[in-house]
C-alpha cells in the first residue's frame, strides 16, 4: 500500500513535470528600441565680403560726350554745347555757289560766286602724311568775279580754318612741311591738326577771274567740327602778325560758313 502511494506520487511529479532537470527557462523578449538619430544641419554659408562703394573716376565733359566714368562708363549731364550753334550764325551749303563779298585791290567792293566742296577723303599720299587715327580731306573752292570792279580793280579774297565746336578758337603756328597747324579738343584729348593749300587755277577767262584753291586737311577721324570761313579781305587789313585778334573782328554779315563734313 505504501509503495502503490509512492508510484502515485512519482507519476504526479512527473505529470506535473516537477523534474528540474527538465525545466525550460525563456527569457523574456527584450523591448524593440528605434535608434536615436542626430538631426542634420546644413551649414549656414559665409557671405560674401561687402566691396566697398564704387567710386567714379571722371573725365569732364567735352563736345562730343558727357561726363563719363572711365572705369564702369557711367555718363552724367550732356555735351559741351558747340559755339558755333549758340552764335546764331548759319552755315553755308556745299556743292552751291554763293554771293561772296569781298574788298577789291583797289577802290570798293566786288561780289563774285564762290563754291565749296569737299572732294575726296584719303589716308595720305606721297606729299600727305599718313598716321593712325587720322586722315587728309580735299576741300576744293572755286571763285569766279566777273563785275566791273573785279575787272577794273582785281580781286581780294581771304579765308580761314575754324572748330564748329570750339568756335572762338584762332590758334595756328608753322608746321613743318605744311602752312599751318593747331590744336583742338576731340573727346577729351588734344589733338593736331595739319593743314596746307594750293592754287590749282588762278587766270582771267574773258572778263572774268577764275581762282580754284584746295585745301588739304588732317584731321582725327570722325572729328565733324571743321570750318572753312570766308570773309571780306578788308577785315583783314591793319593786321598784324602776332596781332591778338577774335573771330569777331575779321568776319561780318557776309562771311560764308562752311562745316567739312
Amino acid at each position: 500500500m505504501a509503495f502503490m502511494s509512492a508510484m502515485v506520487m512519482a507519476v504526479l511529479f512527473t505529470a506535473c513535470g516537477g523534474n528540474a532537470a527538465d525545466e525550460a527557462e525563456t527569457t523574456p523578449q527584450a523591448p524593440i528600441t528605434t535608434p536615436q538619430t542626430t538631426p542634420q544641419t546644413t551649414p549656414e554659408p559665409t557671405p560674401e565680403p561687402t566691396p566697398p562703394p564704387h567710386v567714379h573716376t571722371w573725365q569732364e565733359a567735352n563736345f562730343q560726350q558727357a561726363r563719363i566714368c572711365l572705369e564702369c562708363g557711367d555718363e552724367e549731364g550732356r555735351p559741351l554745347p558747340a559755339g558755333f550753334a549758340q552764335s546764331g550764325l548759319t552755315l553755308s551749303g556745299l556743292g552751291v555757289a554763293h554771293s561772296y563779298v569781298t574788298a577789291t585791290s583797289g577802290v570798293g567792293r566786288t561780289v563774285g560766286n564762290l563754291t565749296v566742296e569737299l572732294i575726296d577723303i584719303i589716308e595720305g599720299n606721297e606729299r600727305l602724311e599718313a598716321e593712325e587715327g587720322y586722315e587728309w580731306r580735299i576741300v576744293r573752292a572755286t571763285k569766279t568775279f566777273g563785275d566791273n570792279n573785279a575787272w577794273q580793280h582785281g580781286a581780294r579774297w581771304h579765308s580761314r580754318m575754324g572748330c564748329y565746336f570750339d568756335f572762338d578758337l584762332l590758334e595756328a603756328r608753322e608746321h613743318e612741311g605744311y602752312g599751318t597747324g593747331w590744336t583742338i579738343n576731340f573727346y577729351g584729348e588734344e589733338r593736331e591738326i595739319l593743314f596746307d593749300s594750293e592754287a590749282v587755277q588762278s587766270e582771267w577767262i574773258g572778263q572774268t577771274f577764275h581762282r580754284i584753291t584746295d585745301f588739304m586737311v588732317r584731321v582725327p577721324i570722325g572729328y565733324d567740327g571743321l570750318l572753312l570761313y570766308y570773309f571780306n579781305a578788308a577785315n583783314w587789313d591793319g593786321i598784324e602778325t602776332g596781332d591778338y585778334i577774335t573771330i569777331a573782328d575779321i568776319t561780318d554779315e557776309d562771311t560764308l560758313w562752311f562745316r567739312l563734313n
